[in-house]
């Protein structure tokens, strides 16, 4: 009995309505808080390129919301995969000619046959951008973004 009453409570509690607030998503949401490192090195992200900057938040948001299924390195490996799924390995030659931007980032907002959730009601479309880009960049079809030089950089040598 007892069961069968916490059952429809954990029911009515999820049958709500489950509407999420999407705002605009932006790099700074996924940079360690001021005065933290951001790198395991310890060294603080001082180069402010702003497109080094949205690589490393589109790094950061895809290990949050992807890389349980398609693993951190994109080869459709990770632990929380479902077995029958057909996940694709982002580094595939094949997978990156096949996909436009555009096909991937609807797949990215409104999900793929029943095993990949869609995220467009949790990322803005910035966001769903960024997470393109980053699959791109893991399969070497966009080339990671080079950090500019700040102006205490070293200089070489002219001979």
């Amino acid at each position: 009995m007892h069961r069968l009453v916490l059952a429809s409570v954990l029911l009515a509690a999820c049958s709500g309505s489950d509407a999420r607030e999407t705002r605009t998503w932006t790099p700074a949401d996924h940079q360690p808080p001021e005065g933290e490192s951001s790198d395991r090195t310890g060294a603080p992200d001082e180069d402010g390129d702003p497109a080094m900057t949205e690589a490393r938040a589109a790094a950061a948001l895809f290990n949050a919301m992807c890389a349980q299924c398609h693993g951190m390195d994109g080869r459709g490996d990770g632990p929380g995969r479902p077995p029958v799924a057909q996940v694709p390995d982002f580094r595939d030659a094949t997978f990156q000619s096949g996909q436009s931007d555009e096909q991937i980032a609807q797949v990215i907002s409104e999900g793929r046959g029943g095993f990949m959730p869609g995220f467009g009601d949790r990322i803005s479309p910035e966001g769903i951008g960024a997470l393109v880009r980053h699959v791109r960049r893991l399969g070497g079809a966009l080339p990671m973004p080079t950090p500019t030089p700040g102006p205490d950089a070293p200089t070489e040598p002219t001979e």
